[in-house]
């Protein structure tokens, strides 16, 4: 069964430049859970720059969703590709680090 991610966005910072309250950077949690067990991790999320160009779409800073700024991350395909198979890793470890009483000296 294939992994499944939840999202949260925990933070974000953001600037004044071209349009007031430009969002620069956010903090994402991405949980990822496998049915049983499941992990979380905070990942940190650069915007690309506004470009100084009055038919590109812009949100205004009221009109954002958090909706949105998952979106921003989830469509940069390698960047999420990335933070799934990391996440992915730290699951599967997480599982397996379990710490028994049954040392083999005892």
């Amino acid at each position: 069964m294939a992994n499944t991610y939840t999202h949260r966005i925990v933070s974000l910072k953001k600037n004044n430049e071209i349009y007031p309250n430009i969002i620069k950077s956010f903090i994402i949690e991405v949980t990822a859970s496998n049915g049983g067990n499941q992990f979380s991790e905070e990942y940190k999320f650069i915007c690309d720059p506004v470009p100084d160009d009055p038919t590109v779409e812009f949100i205004e800073y009221n009109d954002l969703t958090e909706q949105d700024l998952i979106g921003w991350f989830t469509n940069h395909t390698n960047e999420y590709w990335l933070a799934k198979q990391d996440i992915d890793k730290k699951l599967q470890d997480s599982i397996h680090t379990e710490v028994s009483s049954n040392f083999p000296w005892s």
